[in-house]
């Protein structure tokens, strides 16, 4: 039986790594993070894939946006995205395949939300908000993306916080739309981890994740529980609190 072409939809710090690295183990190439052009640089092989960029260049990816603003940010990565998926155009039908998108991607080319259609979309959930929102900003301020350097406790901006939890819930509903119209279906965070995740054969776990007490490793955590719990009420999300 000839394996399907998958996509991961998902937020950051949702188990995407690993979920693509149980794909692999499977036979599938993993393009990567083929899109995310504010960490991810390009490996021209046949077929082609992404690797994370080293910390220093992510950081300095962000000094520029800071410098040059965000507008001219934006449609620098913009014409970049676009770039990458003419590339990816000439080797999507690599069989089987795997391929990470994030929100962003959508958000600097709203077009590129046709990838959807052409591949079996996996939508990988976590139960726990709260704490997967606090895993992206502390990962996001750090770089730490992939365990490269311990993280360290230090405060949480909450401005920062509040883009996540907006990004969050519309990433949510895009994966609500995916389910219920594409061929898309949810991957529970948890239950991959523990090693049970339905997906239709059974795997390994070979990674593991950095942030085991996310709580200890946010100074103002008090600060950000009670924003968590006025976004909370202001969207009317069903997450726990």
């Amino acid at each position: 039986m000839e394996k399907e072409n998958k996509i991961i939809l998902a937020f950051p710090r949702s188990g995407t790594k690993l979920l693509a690295n149980i794909y692999t183990q499977q036979g599938y190439h993993n393009f990567g993070e083929f899109f995310n052009s504010y960490s991810s640089t390009i490996i021209d092989s046949d077929p082609p894939y992404a690797v994370r960029l080293p910390i220093d260049q992510q950081n300095e990816i962000d000094s520029q946006k800071l410098k040059r603003g965000s507008r001219v940010n934006s449609w620098t990565h913009t014409l970049i995205t676009e770039h990458r998926i003419s590339i990816f155009e000439k080797f999507k039908d690599i069989t089987p395949s795997i391929v990470t998108v994030w929100i962003a991607t959508f958000n600097l080319l709203p077009e590129s939300v046709n990838l959807l259609n052409t591949r079996s979309v996996l939508c990988l959930r976590r139960r726990n908000k709260f704490e997967q929102l606090l895993s992206r900003c502390l990962t996001l301020d750090q770089y730490n993306h992939d365990n490269e350097i311990p993280s360290t406790p230090r405060k949480i901006d909450a401005d920062q916080f509040n883009h996540a939890f907006k990004s969050l819930l519309k990433l949510e509903k895009l994966q609500d739309y995916c389910v219920n119209n594409l061929k898309g279906q949810y991957v529970d965070f948890d239950s991959l981890v523990l090693g049970n995740a339905d997906l239709g054969f059974t795997y390994t776990i070979d990674t593991t994740d950095q942030h085991t007490d996310l709580e200890s490793l946010v100074l103002n955590l008090d600060e950000i529980k009670k924003r968590y719990k006025i976004l909370h009420e202001l969207y009317n999300v069903g997450w726990d609190i």
